[in-house]
C-alpha cells in the first residue's frame, strides 16, 4: 500500500516527479528503518535496570553506560531480529514490482509476456528467491537458536556431588571429605551433622 500511495499519490499531494525506482527506495527504507528502529528500541530497552544503575554507580557517563555496558549486551539480543526483519525486507522486495520497478518479479512477468510460458518463468524466479534466501534463513535459525547451557549437557551420576562445594574439600582421614558440624566449628569426617 505505501509503495503506491508513494507512487501515485505524494507526486499529486506534493507537486512533483518522482521515479519509480526513488519511490521503491523511499518505501522499502522508510519501512525497514522503522522496525530497524523499533528493534534497536527493545534492545536497548531489554537490558535490566540493574545494569544501568551498576554503571552509574561506578561513575561511568551516560555515553560510556551506553558503550561499555549497554550496547555490547543489547546488540547479542538484536542480531537474531535484525537478521529475520533483513530476510523479510528481501522478501518485500518483490512489491516494487507493481510500480514497474525492474527487480526479479518484474522480469519474470516480462519475459512471461514475451514467451507466454508462466510456468517455466515463474518456477525459475521461485528458484532463484529460494537460493537467495534460503542460506540465509539458515543462517539466521542459526542465530536464533540458544546456545546449549549446562542444564541441556548429559550429566554423569557424580555430577550432582561434583557440584557441590562440600564434596570438593579435603579429605579426611577415612578419605571421606571433610565436613562443617551443626555447631560450625569442628569438622568430622563424612559425616555433615554430629
Amino acid at each position: 500500500m505505501q509503495i503506491i500511495w508513494f507512487y501515485y499519490a505524494l507526486p499529486v499531494v506534493l507537486g512533483i516527479d518522482i521515479p519509480a525506482t526513488l519511490a521503491a527506495v523511499l518505501v522499502l527504507s522508510l519501512y525497514t528503518g522503522a522496525f530497524y528502529a523499533e528493534i534497536v528500541r527493545g534492545g536497548v530497552n531489554s537490558i535490566e535496570r540493574g545494569q544501568w544503575d551498576a554503571a552509574r554507580a561506578i561513575g561511568m557517563r551516560r555515553g560510556q553506560v551506553m558503550r561499555y555496558v549497554i550496547l555490547p549486551q543489547a546488540v547479542k539480543r538484536m542480531v537474531p531480529p535484525f537478521m529475520n526483519q533483513s530476510i523479510i525486507q528481501l522478501k518485500n522486495t518483490s512489491l516494487v514490482s507493481t510500480i514497474a520497478v525492474a527487480d526479479l518479479l518484474y522480469e519474470g512477468q516480462m519475459i512471461t509476456a514475451a514467451t507466454y510460458r508462466p510456468l517455466e518463468v515463474y518456477t525459475m524466479v521461485a528458484v532463484i528467491y529460494f537460493a537467495v534466501l534460503f542460506p540465509l534463513t539458515l543462517k539466521a535459525s542459526n542465530t536464533t537458536s540458544p546456545a546449549p547451557t549446562d542444564a541441556a549437557l548429559p550429566m554423569s551420576p557424580h555430577s550432582v556431588t561434583d557440584l557441590n562445594p562440600a564434596s570438593r574439600r579435603k579429605p579426611g582421614p577415612t578419605g571421606q571429605p571433610l565436613r562443617r558440624s551443626m555447631g560450625g566449628s569442628r569438622l568430622s569426617p563424612g559425616r555433615g551433622i554430629e
